[in-house]
């Protein structure tokens, strides 16, 4: 009798985490599977995630739709195919979900998957840097300041290195400063570059150190001083 209980229970949790044919699964059952999908992931069972992320996925969740595209891109369980990868990324994508419209960005950025398109790629990297993501902040900066998929502006571009500076990007830093030194978007201010270059330096861009010198040598110690306190002030305001 405990064994036949025993069974019934082990098939009811099979049944409440498996896709039914004719039912739309609930919001709880199609997080579980997602939530199994990175089990497996870390796991390095691509298959398994795969396979629970495609669960997932065809109910319109939007995190397994971007894990989903992440295996397709990556090879990762299922054949590469990057017009798959595409395929879903833009269906998380335009359910706001950051992480896929910052992959969907990149796709159109190299052609992968997609035709290449420059303004296509800046404006999904825009949406999600509109949302904070760091790594978008920096590919608008770059679009901007090269022209590429928007016209060339160098107060846009300074603005979103600065967004992605203040997360702690070493690249956006090291931009930023180049700004600050030559005065490009910004006014020309040698203590900023200096700050933004010791930062950078500080944040395992060891290219800084070369420029973080040769700004020094055109600075007061007053100058100086003022740089490194700037500095320590940022990364007080990263740490919290």
């Amino acid at each position: 009798m405990l064994k036949i209980i025993l069974s019934g229970l082990m098939l009811a949790v099979f049944f409440s985490i498996s896709p039914s044919p004719c039912l739309a699964a609930d919001q709880e059952t199609v997080e579980a599977w997602c939530e199994m999908a990175y089990k497996a992931f870390e796991d390095e069972n691509y298959t398994e995630a795969a396979k629970w992320f495609r669960q997932a996925a065809v109910e319109g969740y939007a995190e397994a739709q971007y894990g989903l595209a992440g295996l397709y891109e990556n090879a990762q369980g299922l054949k590469q195919d990057y017009a798959e990868a595409a395929n879903w990324y833009r269906k998380a994508a335009e359910q706001g979900h950051a992480g896929a419209q910052y992959s969907l960005g990149m796709l159109y950025d190299g052609g992968s998957g997609v035709k290449p398109d420059k303004v296509e790629a800046h404006k999904w990297f825009l949406k999600a840097a509109e949302q904070g993501d760091g790594d978008s902040q920096l590919a608008v900066a770059r679009m901007y300041e090269k022209g590429e998929g928007v016209k060339q502006d160098y107060i846009q571009a300074a603005g979103w290195y600065q967004k992605a500076a203040e997360q702690g990007y070493s690249d956006a830093e090291f931009q930023l400063a180049q700004f600050y030194l030559e005065g490009m978007g910004v006014d020309k201010n040698l203590v900023k570059a200096y700050m933004w270059f010791s930062l950078a330096l500080d944040d395992g861009m060891d290219s800084a150190k070369e420029n973080l010198a040769a700004v020094e040598k055109k600075l007061t110690p007053d100058q100086i001083s003022e740089g490194k306190r700037l500095a320590t002030e940022m990364k007080k305001v990263d740490s919290d």
